[in-house]
C-alpha cells in the first residue's frame, strides 16, 4: 500500500492502523473525520439518495439475483465525464474524499 506520509498523519493513521487495514482489510480510527465533515457527508449522501442516484444492491446466490436489505450502491467509477456534469457537480464533499483522500489507501 502506498500512503501520503503527510496525509496519513492528519487522518490520524498511525503505522498500526494502517498495518492493520492491510493485515485484516478493516481499522477503526477514532475521530477520522472531524464532525462538521461527517455532517456534511451525511447531509450529501441524503441528498444523493433523494435525487436516484443510490441503486438497490444485489448479490448472486445460486441462481438468483437478490437484493440484500439497507445497502445501496453508486457507480464512482465513471467519474472523469462520462458519468455527467451533473452527477459529478451533484456529489458535495465526497468529491473532495473520492479525490483527495481516497488515493491514499489505493494499492499500487
Amino acid at each position: 500500500m502506498t500512503t501520503n506520509p503527510t496525509l496519513s498523519t492528519e487522518l490520524g493513521l498511525t503505522p498500526d492502523a494502517i498495518a492493520q487495514l492491510r493485515n485484516n482489510s478493516f481499522t477503526v480510527v477514532d475521530d477520522f473525520l472531524p464532525i462538521d465533515l461527517a455532517n456534511q457527508l451525511l447531509s450529501d449522501t441524503d441528498n444523493l439518495n433523494s435525487n436516484g442516484h443510490f441503486k438497490q444492491h444485489y448479490f448472486q446466490f445460486g441462481g438468483s439475483a437478490l437484493a440484500k436489505p439497507f445497502v445501496y450502491e453508486m457507480d464512482l467509477s465513471a467519474l472523469d465525464g462520462r458519468m455527467g456534469d451533473a452527477m459529478n457537480n451533484n456529489l458535495g464533499s465526497w468529491k473532495d474524499m473520492i479525490d483527495n483522500i481516497g488515493p491514499a489507501f489505493v494499492m499500487k
